[in-house]
């Protein structure tokens, strides 16, 4: 009114939260419809009419993911954003890998990441509505394995010789090749059932009936399910 000045607010934002200063705050516990009312006193006493909004808050986002297994050094691991919006879409992500490496992806198509040496590393993802809300930052351990090394000692044979001996010396760096499940393939076309073209042993042993050149080949899968494999040519005289 003219010749007066407002001295007391009253405000209530609709769920049970008041406030008497000019411009407050006010944080929302849960997302929902919210009629806010506004009333004032003057300084000669005097009551306004109640004003009344409508103020929608929005839910946050829930952020989500997982990656792929195994997990290994110096392999490419897939990692699903498997956040929801639960208002509007997602329309920003912020991956961190923890190795200094970090991504921005608009979309939720699934991305690569290779970790250079095997630990433990808390991978984060924060992801954002276009409604402007936020999620928290999840944070999860990735543990990543070691990675194994296929190798083996080529057998100096003759046609002659009782058998070809295969020695492995394959290896990896947590020191779990104890572990290790072989799967030979001797490239034998010649093999037969007593005498057969794969082996499962860590040093197997194989008869070849006819002189030239083969591939033999090992793939090595450790405790964690990290694969490596190695083919070499040798020559049986």
């Amino acid at each position: 009114a003219v010749g007066q000045s407002i001295n007391r607010w009253r405000w209530d934002f609709g769920d049970a939260g008041t406030d008497t200063i000019p411009d407050p705050e006010h944080l929302y516990a849960a997302a929902g419809t919210y009629h806010v009312k506004l009333y004032v006193y003057s300084d000669k006493g005097c009551i306004s009419d109640t004003m009344t909004r409508t103020t929608v808050v929005n839910p946050l986002p829930t952020v989500a993911f997982a990656n792929s297994s195994p997990v290994c050094e110096t392999k490419e691991i897939t990692f699903t954003d498997q956040s929801q919006p639960n208002a509007g879409t997602l329309t920003n992500r912020h991956w961190n890998f923890a190795d200094g490496n970090t991504a921005d992806p608009a979309s939720a198509a699934p991305l690569t990441h290779t970790f250079a040496a095997a630990g433990t590393y808390n991978v984060k993802l924060a992801v954002q509505s276009d409604k402007g809300c936020k999620s928290d930052t999840l944070t999860q351990a990735v543990i990543v394995r070691s990675q194994p090394k296929a190798n083996f000692i080529l057998p100096e044979v003759c046609l002659n010789d009782s058998y070809a001996q295969f020695v492995d010396s394959s290896y990896i760096g947590d020191g779990t090749d104890s572990s290790f499940i072989y799967a030979w393939h001797f490239g034998d076309p010649n093999a037969t059932a007593p005498n057969p073209n794969t082996a499962a042993l860590k040093n197997p042993i194989h008869k070849y009936t006819a002189v030239g050149d083969y591939t033999a080949s090992v793939k090595v899968t450790s405790i964690h399910g990290c694969v490596d494999s190695i083919a070499r040519i040798f020559t049986v005289n």
